[in-house]
């Protein structure tokens, strides 16, 4: 964690003696990239109009790729198929990507002829691009042997033995429009850019793009590491939203959100019981668990159902009735948050605070709970309309490891041979929600983090357990790294926001590896801007709003989160 940190301290120490050339730098960058993307806006393929003749009435489809090495071509990237007659007639075709590299022509499902005369492409500003039949004859290929282009005197002759017959095009097809205007809009917005930058000081800057949490003065200590796993829980989730290996994923990451509440806000209860019976102290309790979730919450509910008039899912979010999409997870905190209290009244009241009798209360919870209320009996709509079990097994696992935290983990002192041990189980854990979250080794479609979501909850739990046993581990200097911490401490914007930057860069049809890069570098750029504008202004107390800049003192964060 100290190697992390001064490396990060040196870099904040760089970047201030060179503050005013590193804004420069970044405009000047933002200015290349602006004049990119406006390039690329405007090459767009808006439309694709075929001339072509067929020797039976036949149905024409086109399909798109944005990929230069790997088109792929699936239902979802096909433009709606038009009919055609026995006679030469031209089709147009819409296309909704934003970028198009690669285009696919099935000019028909059954065997037979078929001649191509034209292909006209239209980009921005009705710039046209004519394919005579010499150069659709270059710039395309079959993608079948049963499948042969002829070139004749002006068409290009498809001769197909089977079913849906496909040529695609070669790369270059689609060439880049860049008129020499764009560069006024893009001096513009780099300009705008330059001028914000450069009224704060690296520092500010630095705080708002790479929030950490301050150590506090009270007893209740931050661990970084925590926030770390957090960030990297967050990172889970984008993973299975953009990257098809890794389905499952994120319901891993969701447990650990789920443990880590019940972790940290069990954890100020059992280090200062007394807390329970103070009413100020209940009172901001629930104070803070409002102000944590549903500021941000209302926001991205209005952006997502109110703006599109879709009121009564709006209505039903608003009170957690409904959970659609990654939005299941809130209504799952919420009802913990509810219940919590009173599992600590009856830890103090019923089990006089005795740790025995608290453990084997939660553990029995723990590994009964889906037997004695499953869905039909309780349940939380979520996902898509499905009825979801309370998923209080994974909150009461982080509870217990708060309950031996204090006795157990907390100075704890452990032999170098141990910590090992420990160590390789928590990687061993790692590799199981990462690998084994679904059954894809085992060509199975089956989410096994959905299926043995109690155990998945414990190996969180344990996660957690072997983190704070582990001081100075790699491990925790793994988690300790800036950049999680970071992660995690915005993880709640990061959470809510990252769907809508999926579906914006979903127009440019990426995938794999990249997709989930691009959509993590947006998502938590624009969790940035949220977290500091939208959930600081909340937390800090009134004294401290309108100091975005400045960072959330750990006073005023909470200890849970999702």
């Amino acid at each position: 964690m100290i190697h992390y940190t001064k490396n990060f301290n040196s870099l904040k120490k760089i970047l201030k003696k060179r503050w005013g050339f590193f804004v420069t730098c970044t405009s000047v960058i933002f200015f290349i990239l602006s004049i990119c993307s406006i390039s690329l806006s405007l090459s767009k393929i808006h439309t694709a109009s075929i001339t072509l003749e067929s020797d039976h009435p036949d149905n024409v489809t086109l399909y798109f790729s944005s990929s230069l090495s790997s088109p792929d071509f699936t239902e979802k990237k096909s433009v709606s198929q038009k009919k055609i007659s026995a006679e030469k007639e031209t089709l147009t075709f819409k296309v909704p990507a934003i970028f198009t590299s690669r285009l696919r022509i099935d000019p028909g499902e059954q065997p037979g002829k078929f001649k191509i005369y034209q292909l006209t492409i239209t980009q921005a500003l009705g710039k046209e691009t004519v394919l005579s039949h010499d150069e659709i004859y270059a710039g395309f290929h079959c993608l079948n042997e049963r499948t042969h282009m002829t070139l004749a005197d002006d068409f290009v002759e498809v001769t197909s033995t089977d079913n849906d017959p496909q040529i695609v095009s070669n790369i270059g097809l689609v060439r880049p429009f860049f008129p020499l205007f764009i560069i006024i809009p893009a001096g513009i917005l780099t300009f705008f850019l330059y001028s914000v930058i450069s009224r704060y000081s690296a520092e500010q800057c630095f705080t708002f793009f790479f929030p950490q949490r301050e150590r506090p003065s009270s007893n209740t200590s931050v661990i970084q590491s925590l926030d770390g796993l957090r960030g990297f829980a967050a990172l889970m989730v984008v993973a299975e939203h953009t990257w098809q290996p890794f389905l499952g994923v994120g319901h891993s990451g969701v447990m650990i959100f789920f443990t880590l509440s019940g972790f940290l806000l069990a954890r100020p209860f059992v280090e200062a019981p007394e807390r329970l019976f103070n009413a100020k102290s209940i009172s901001r309790y629930i104070q803070r668990r409002m102000q944590r979730i549903l500021p941000l919450y209302f926001v991205y509910l209005f952006l997502v159902y109110g703006m599109t008039l879709r009121l009564g899912d709006f209505i039903l979010h608003v009170f957690f009735i409904k959970g659609l999409g990654h939005l299941w997870a809130l209504p799952q905190e919420m009802a913990f948050y509810t219940l919590f209290p009173f599992i600590l009244l009856v830890h103090y009241f019923l089990l006089r605070n005795n740790l025995f009798f608290i453990l084997l209360f939660l553990v029995s919870i723990i590994f009964s709970w889906y037997s004695l209320f499953p869905t039909s009996t309780m349940y939380l709509y979520g996902m898509f309309y499905e009825k979801l079990p309370f998923m209080l097994p994974a909150f009461l696992s982080g509870t217990v490891v708060a309950f031996l935290y204090p006795r157990f983990c907390k100075d704890a002192y452990l032999s170098k041979t141990i910590k090992n041990i420990l160590t390789i189980g928590a990687v061993a854990i790692i590799i199981v929600f990462l690998f084994f979250s679904n059954a894809h080794f085992f060509n199975s479609s089956e989410i096994y983090a959905f299926t043995y979501r109690r155990e998945f909850g414990i190996f969180a739990a344990t996660l957690i357990a072997i983190l704070l046993l582990t001081q100075e581990s790699f491990l925790t200097r793994f988690f300790s790294n800036p950049v999680l911490v970071s992660t995690g401490v915005i993880s709640y914007s990061l959470y809510l926001f990252h769907p809508l930057v999926i579906a914006l860069i979903d127009k440019i049809h990426l995938t794999g590896g990249v997709r989930f890069i691009i959509a993590t570098c947006i998502s938590y750029f624009f969790a940035c801007f949220t977290y500091n504008l939208i959930e600081i202004p909340f937390l800090t107390t009134n004294s401290a709003k309108g100091q975005i800049l400045k960072g959330d003192s750990a006073e005023n964060k909470p200890s849970g989160q999702l």
